[in-house]
């Protein structure tokens, strides 16, 4: 796995502070491998399809979306449509290849492993963009990615 930290301005220092105490690690941890715990910890909980610890990771006022869908606003919103996601989804399985921090976004590109109920079996390329509250919470997730493959 490549990681890499792009150096900004813009409150890095204090979001990775935030984030090692909101996901208990030690201060002496890098900025990037705390971003990477970050990253990892959130699509853990996808793979695991565990739907609370998902949202866990979100802030109340979060916007979602998911490639070409529409936007979905609110934490209890992006709640009942990943729960619908995962009602679909026999398993996924996301590998991470390389994370980038710059400021309060981490980007995240790698493949995703989907299994869904109809058995359908694919892996596609992904790329994630979180942007993170002051308080270590996801406001902003997006996901570049394409299911409608051959």
């Amino acid at each position: 796995m490549n990681h890499q930290m792009i150096a900004g301005t813009g409150g890095t220092q204090d979001i990775v502070h935030y984030l090692k105490s909101r996901i208990g690690l030690h201060e002496s941890i890098s900025a990037h491998e705390t971003a990477t715990n970050f990253v990892q910890k959130v699509l853990n909980s996808v793979d695991q399809l565990d739907l609370e610890q998902f949202v866990s990771y979100l802030a109340e006022d979060s916007i979602f979306r998911f490639a070409s869908s529409r936007e979905i606003l609110g934490k209890a919103s992006i709640q009942q449509s990943v729960m619908e996601f995962f009602s679909m989804s026999v398993a996924i399985r996301h590998t991470v290849n390389r994370v980038w921090l710059q400021g309060r976004t981490l980007l995240v590109r790698g493949e995703v492993f989907y299994h869904f109920k109809d058995s359908r079996k694919i892996t596609v390329p992904f790329f994630d963009v979180f942007e993170l509250n002051l308080q270590g919470e996801i406001e902003r997730y997006e996901i570049y990615s394409d299911l409608n493959v051959s």
